[in-house]
């Protein structure tokens, strides 16, 4: 497969061994819509277009961070393209995890519940009215899943978490 020239930034996550961080906010940019183009930015443009990845396989080490949800193992009918796109994600990274472990590569889920994000603009709503129409859940910053993650890189290569659900200790979800 002719690989794609990488960016700096991608560049840097490989030099630290990082392949990919993918972005949950990017995977269902128009739910509900009956869309191919939803997955564009979403799992199938992952597996398209590994990149770094390649070169991880290669030289025998790195990590790849998919963050999910925890919306891959609990479906919401009001979130019907969301949660089928994490479903997506959970499967990518156990499949790909399977492919690559033995090549020292490894492949994490972190499947976090809510996080503090700009997705209510989106819908036009304060973040205040976004959390009132959740039932008014606890929410991690962003900065408090970033340590969960460098938590896991941190671990030696030899370990791996395969998959991690991070909540609020007071969520339902």
């Amino acid at each position: 497969m002719p690989q794609r020239p990488i960016s700096r930034a991608q560049a840097a996550l490989l030099v630290a061994g990082v392949a990919l961080l993918l972005d949950p906010s990017r995977l269902s940019a128009n739910e509900g819509a009956a869309d191919p183009g939803v997955f564009e930015t979403g799992p199938y443009a992952f597996s398209d277009e590994l990149g770094g990845f390649h070169i991880l396989s290669a030289r025998g080490s790195g990590t790849i961070f998919n963050i999910s949800s925890v919306s891959d193992r609990k479906t919401a009918p009001v979130a019907v393209t969301y949660t089928a796109t994490k479903y997506a994600v959970r499967a990518l990274s156990e499949s790909l995890r399977e492919a690559e472990g033995k090549n020292g590569v490894r492949v994490i889920n972190v499947a976090p519940g809510y996080v503090r994000t700009n997705i209510h603009a989106g819908m036009g709503i304060s973040f205040d009215e976004y959390r009132k129409a959740l039932g008014n859940p606890d929410f991690l910053s962003a900065e408090e899943l970033a340590d969960v993650v460098l938590y896991c890189w941190k671990l030696p290569p030899h370990i791996c978490i395969r998959d991690i659900v991070v909540t609020p200790t007071r969520t339902t979800f």
